[in-house]
C-alpha cells in the first residue's frame, strides 16, 4: 500500500515545494471566501462548470448558504496537492478510509488571469 501512495503522491513524506504551498494557500483562501464573502465574488473564483457541480441540486436562493457549509466542511479536512503543470494542480481533500467508506473529494484548480481558480469538482463516492 505504501508503494501505491508513494507513486500517487511523489512528495509523500517530503516537505511541500513552494508551488505546492502556494496552491494550498490558494485553496484555503478560496474556502475562506466561500465561507465569509459574497456570492458574486465567490463565483468569480471558479468556472461556471465548477460552480454548477458544487451547486448540483441546490436551489438558487440557497447558493450562498450551501457554499458557506461546503467551506466549513472542507476547511479542516486533510489536503493533498499534486502539481500537474506550473499552472494546474489536482487536489484531494478528505480522508481515505476504505473500511469506514470515506473517500476524498477531488478538485482541479488552474492559474488563470493572475489568480488560482477552481475549474473542476469531483465529489467523493
Amino acid at each position: 500500500m505504501l508503494v501505491l501512495l508513494g507513486h500517487a503522491f511523489p512528495s509523500f513524506g517530503q516537505a511541500p515545494s513552494p508551488q505546492e504551498t502556494e496552491v494550498a494557500q490558494a485553496w484555503h483562501r478560496l474556502l475562506k471566501q466561500l465561507e465569509t464573502g459574497s456570492l458574486a465574488t465567490s463565483k468569480g473564483l471558479m468556472t461556471d462548470t465548477a460552480f454548477a457541480s458544487l451547486m448540483q441540486g441546490v436551489k438558487p436562493t440557497a447558493y450562498a448558504e450551501a457554499l458557506r457549509r461546503f467551506a466549513v466542511l472542507y476547511q479542516q479536512e486533510p489536503l493533498r496537492v499534486r502539481l500537474l503543470s506550473p499552472t494546474q494542480a489536482a487536489l484531494e481533500v478528505g480522508r481515505l478510509d476504505l473500511e469506514a467508506g470515506y473517500y476524498p473529494s477531488g478538485f482541479r484548480i488552474e492559474y488563470r488571469a493572475g489568480k488560482w481558480q477552481l475549474v473542476a469538482y469531483y465529489p467523493s463516492k
